[in-house]
């Protein structure tokens, strides 16, 4: 059976506090078979860099991605 955490938020999302790396890292010590990440494009206030933070969160995806497929 293959398991999948569908709803995670990493550090750059404004409710996340893990780095994705670290999230990869503890899916596979889980066993987890995938995450999906679920990062928030809406910022809580002016202060939470709403484009760069979800740009930045894609392009960890994809270099994940490639490291842990």
């Amino acid at each position: 059976m293959q398991v999948f955490d569908s709803h995670i938020h990493t550090d750059y999302s404004f409710d996340g506090k893990s780095t994705l790396e670290e999230q990869c890292e503890k899916a596979i010590e889980l066993g987890f078979s995938g995450i999906t990440v679920a990062d928030h494009n809406l910022p809580p206030h002016k202060d939470f860099p709403l484009h760069e933070n979800i740009r930045a969160s894609v392009n960890a995806a994809n270099e994940m991605k490639k490291r842990y497929s």
